[in-house]
């Protein structure tokens, strides 16, 4: 009998390409979901630079950040920098809570922020995903009208929104 060839998938969740990822760029482009991006920040904020950049924007009452990890908060596949854990807990001091929302399975990072206290997102979905931000919101009790998103590129960290609507 003939031996029979496995193949492993071993794209990444950002290499392949995604009906949620379609339609994350469609809206970009032709939809209003270009107005919704209000801020290009040079670098991950302190709890209180958000305040600052909140009241600026008009949207004082931030009470959750959702971030992403690889290019966001770390170089990609790199070491969680104690500078970092520190920006985070100071989200948790100010009362405001912290979750990472990742494509990057990394777990020796993840146990690293996990430790710290910070949650990880664990949706089943990779962004951009409605569905998975929904599930965050579900899961970690957030009101997605009081939360921003840091990541670093729209398309692959924002689910879509139809019409600027809340989900």
């Amino acid at each position: 009998m003939p031996e029979e060839k496995l193949t492993i998938d071993s794209t990444t969740a950002k290499e392949r390409l995604s009906l949620d990822k379609l339609k994350s760029v469609w809206g970009l482009i032709f939809g209003t979901r270009a107005l919704q991006f209000d801020a290009l920040l040079a670098k991950v904020p302190t709890s209180k630079e958000l305040t600052d950049i909140g009241v600026r924007l008009g949207k004082p009452n931030i009470e959750s950040v959702v971030f992403d990890l690889d290019a966001t908060l770390v170089p990609a596949y790199t070491d969680i920098p104690p500078e970092i854990i520190e920006i985070l807990r100071g989200y948790i001091a100010d009362s405001r809570q912290a979750i990472i929302y990742t494509n990057s399975p990394h777990s020796n990072r993840l146990d690293t922020l996990r430790q710290a206290g910070v949650p990880i997102a664990e949706t089943g979905r990779g962004k951009p995903s409605l569905e998975g931000f929904k599930t965050l919101c579900q899961q970690h009790v957030i009101n997605p009208s009081t939360t921003a998103m840091i990541g670093n590129f729209p398309v692959t960290d924002m689910p879509l929104v139809p019409n600027g609507e809340t989900p």
